[in-house]
């Protein structure tokens, strides 16, 4: 078949280069096909232009040109157009019947590269704005928005028990933000490693089971932080004694108790004592304070032992005369005794010493011992 002289005067058409790399088509068939796909597009086009007597499916965008400047229609209830195009209102969100269809008026936000975009619902300084995502799932009182308040402070909105999901690439919950009834639970990798409760109670779940150690190694209050021990803060220095009372030894302490311990393992405290309670080995070892026993005595210097002991009590009885001295107090009986010298006064003396009779403090223990109450010395390394 020949082609139609009229071609001639369309030679634009024989410029037409397809975005896939075809090349200019040169033949009827390749002109038609071009037609036949501008066609297509010149009926997307309509379609999406008021028609009367149409039927409109819900949320289908409609425009027109007699609508108002950047607004277009969205169809909220679905239905047929009627014969004649409605006035359009020119109030966003205003609602219009056509026919059985009912379209609600929206702001015309096509796709494309925009920069400084201002979403506000005014003008006013204070004046706050959002921009909405999607249409509110079934059974959610919102939909998932970017906001600000009249202050200026940013919101990020989900909707009702929806996540805030923080992804990288096709990760699976790289961060997260879920609501728990009664908690706010942040996620790494589907794995909760935080809650927060209502009230504001913070607590970290987990464990560190895989961090052994620290790149660099260090020590808190002279135990190696490697979690092979527990680590108790406090702010008593080292070679500090103190009282428990119960029978053991908290950590970052030993018991006084006069053992040898290593002068390595120990080195803190030996740069404290030094030998002063003991040698130990003389050489790789020291002794610890001995408590056992013993109660601790304020003096100038720290390291003297004292060993039990009270001052004499002396006295002096005289069988033959009135001679009762130091400790002791007796009687003088007058009364002469046969075989004596007759010209002399002798006297007989009758005396004793039991000082539980004055009381029964005495005798109750073989060493010095006031009222007391036992505890575990221990000392600070």
């Amino acid at each position: 078949m020949e082609v139609p002289k009229f071609i001639k005067g369309v030679a634009k058409y024989f410029t037409y280069a397809s975005d896939s790399g075809e090349t200019t088509p040169t033949t009827q068939a390749d002109l038609q096909e071009l037609m036949k796909n501008n066609n297509t597009i010149l009926e997307c086009l309509v379609d999406g232009l008021w028609q009367a007597e149409k039927e409109m499916k819900l949320n289908q965008i409609i425009r027109s040109p007699n609508m108002p400047a950047n607004t277009v229609a969205k169809v909220t209830s679905v239905g047929v157009t009627g014969t004649t195009e409605p006035e359009w209102p020119e109030t966003v969100e205003a609602t219009v019947s056509d026919g059985s269809v009912t379209f609600k008026m929206v702001e015309n936000i096509t796709n494309t590269f925009r920069s400084n975009i201002i979403v506000s619902n005014g003008t006013a300084a204070g004046s706050s704005g959002s921009v909405s995502f999607g249409v509110s799932p079934a059974g959610e009182t919102v939909q998932a928005r970017i906001g600000t308040n009249n202050l200026g402070g940013l919101f990020y909105n989900t909707s009702t028990n929806q996540p805030h999901v923080f992804r990288i690439g096709t990760n699976n919950d790289v961060l997260s933000i879920r609501d728990a009834t009664s908690k706010m639970a942040l996620i790494s990798n589907n794995k909760a490693f935080a809650t927060v409760t209502h009230e504001g109670v913070a607590k970290w779940l987990g464990n560190a089971n895989t961090a052994t150690k620290l790149e660099t190694a260090r020590t808190i209050n002279g135990v190696a932080f490697d979690g092979t021990k527990d680590i108790i803060v406090g702010s008593n220095p080292v070679g500090t004694i103190i009282a428990v009372a119960y029978t053991g030894v908290p950590e970052g302490y030993m018991h006084c108790n006069g053992a040898a311990v290593s002068r390595t393992t120990y080195a803190n405290l030996f740069s404290k004592i030094g030998t002063t309670y003991g040698a130990g080995d003389g050489s790789t070892t020291f002794n610890l304070p001995n408590t056992v026993a013993r109660f601790l005595e304020g003096g100038i210097g720290a390291g003297t032992y004292y060993e039990a002991g009270l001052p004499n009590i002396t006295g002096n009885i005289s069988a033959f005369k009135s001679s009762i001295s130091g400790a002791f107090v007796g009687s003088n009986n007058t009364n002469r005794y046969d075989g004596w010298n007759d010209n002399e006064d002798e006297y007989a003396v009758s005396t004793s010493f039991d000082a539980s009779r004055s009381s029964t403090i005495y005798g109750a223990s073989t060493t010095v011992q006031p009222p007391a109450m036992t505890v575990i010395y221990c000392i600070k390394y």
